[in-house]
């Protein structure tokens, strides 16, 4: 049984480990971390990677713990219409949801499904040496561990990558995100709605994660990326979405200060390869992305069950893992660029740069760009 060793325990290291083993081969997880414990930051699973969840048996449960979208609305600063999206119309022509969750209830969720003692805490990757025969995992404590296969799951500045491509630095993409969640999501916003705001270099984005939690985010430059905590923070944050549409200004109000958690977001440009020998990559270690168009997770997910049906398709590693990237790479590289693309936009503040803007999205939005979503949901392994 060909043995596979996967590094990192997030969303696509704990869907590589499910799937994996549903294909029939043998998994290990090894998680740098001492516990699972990730941030409560909001996140979509698209109907795309639910329909994944579906064949992999974890869908219903993951719905048990999320809500489900039905609207997705774009929208000026002031809640001028841009656009707005039929989701559950999609929904039901494709046959899964697009689900509204935390990442530590998605983390809780795929971590229960993964077989007793396959997750291994406390286990950082440092590096690996392949030959024809195996790979040879190599750990910070000193230790290694021998498989068939190694797969980088382990993040932004995996160390699977820089071994396989060269420890080049991840890319600035030019700002920052204030990521605030509270409970009350009920008296504030309409269930099951997405929505997103564009403002002179500044958005804003909310939407309800079930359970009458509400999840919402603030973006604006990096020179902006103030150190401030505390009130003083939820005071600029305040300040700068003033005049902003209602309830903005109230959910920021309505936020616990240490429930306000400051990111920095990077990526990088499109690789044509990931794999050496008998290690490949997936997930950010393979294609970090914005959060412009929900698609991180969610292309995580299409990996893992990708790389799953390649390594049991019969053909040896090396070939396998060719397969794996000519299946993944143009798809996920699609939506690197597109996420570029629409956060540059999203941070035009230039008032003829912002009419343009929100012109093209009017006409756009509803119509080209609605109608490839639809098709890029249609995603089928």
């Amino acid at each position: 049984m060909t043995k596979v060793i996967v590094a990192g325990a997030g969303v696509g290291g704990l869907t590589a480990a499910i799937a994996l083993r549903r294909a029939g081969l043998e998994v290990e997880l090894y998680e740098q971390a001492g516990v699972l414990r990730p941030i409560g930051a909001g996140l979509h699973i698209w109907t795309n990677a639910v329909k994944v969840l579906q064949g992999l048996g974890v869908a219903d449960k993951l719905a048990e713990h999320s809500s489900e979208m039905q609207r997705a609305e774009f929208r000026t600063a002031g809640g001028g219409l841009l656009a707005s999206w039929p989701i559950a119309e999609t929904s039901r022509e494709l046959g899964a949801p697009t689900l509204q969750v935390s990442r530590e209830e998605l983390s809780n969720v795929l971590s229960g499904f993964v077989d007793e003692g396959t997750i291994h805490l406390g286990m950082k990757v440092t590096g690996f040496a392949e030959s024809d025969e195996g790979v040879e995992v190599r750990f910070e404590d000193g230790t290694s561990a021998q498989a068939d296969v190694l797969v980088g799951a382990d993040g932004l500045r995996s160390a699977v990558r820089a071994q396989i491509l060269g420890d080049e630095p991840p890319r600035e993409a030019g700002y920052t995100v204030w990521r605030g969640v509270f409970t009350g999501a009920g008296r504030m916003v309409k269930p099951g709605t997405f929505n997103s705001l564009f403002g002179r270099g500044e958005r804003f984005v909310f939407y309800d994660l079930g359970f009458d939690v509400l999840y919402w985010m603030s973006v604006a430059g990096n020179e902006g990326a103030v150190e401030t905590r505390g009130e003083a923070l939820k005071e600029i944050l305040r300040e700068r979405h003033k005049g902003w549409m209602a309830p903005i200004p109230d959910m920021v109000a309505a936020t616990d200060p240490a429930d306000i958690h400051r990111t920095v977001i990077y990526d990088r440009p499109p690789d044509e390869r990931w794999s050496s020998q008998r290690a490949t990559l997936l997930g950010d270690a393979a294609h970090p992305m914005t959060f412009n168009v929900g698609q991180g997770a969610c292309q995580a997910i299409e990996d893992a069950v990708v790389l799953a049906r390649e390594l049991s398709s019969g053909a040896d590693v090396p070939a396998a893992l060719k397969a794996y990237e000519a299946a993944r790479i143009p798809r996920t590289a699609k939506f690197q660029n597109l996420a570029t693309r629409l956060g540059n936009m999203g941070q035009w503040s230039n008032p003829a740069q912002v009419l343009m803007r929100n012109t093209t999205m009017r006409v756009i939005y509803r119509t080209v760009a609605l109608k490839e979503h639809k098709k890029d949901m249609a995603f089928t392994p």
